[in-house]
């Protein structure tokens, strides 16, 4: 498990991208923003999302906001909900 101190650094197409020290709650924020992007993009609700993952309204919105850990199982819904690969949710 990382802790807040140490960096983190993800590979894209083999490249190297320094993202510096991110706290967990940083993360999440991006990831739910990204989510919030996409949905909007798509012309979907937070309601039309949370129907299709079977979610309460509540629990995307608290998402979006980065206020709940995501698991890959709730990005696997997202994505589908979403019409997107997954890695377009978690390319940051």
């Amino acid at each position: 498990m990382f802790t807040e101190s140490q960096i983190y650094t993800i590979s894209f197409d083999g490249k190297y991208v320094n993202l510096g020290i991110l706290q967990e709650k940083n993360i999440y924020q991006i990831i739910g923003a990204r989510i919030k992007d996409i949905r909007e993009l798509k012309g979907m609700t937070q309601l039309d999302v949370a129907s299709i993952c079977n979610y309460d309204k509540t629990t995307v919105s608290r998402i979006e906001a980065g206020r709940t850990n995501i698991t890959i199982r709730t990005l696997q819904n997202l994505s589908v909900a979403l019409g997107v690969p997954m890695k377009d949710i978690v390319d940051i």
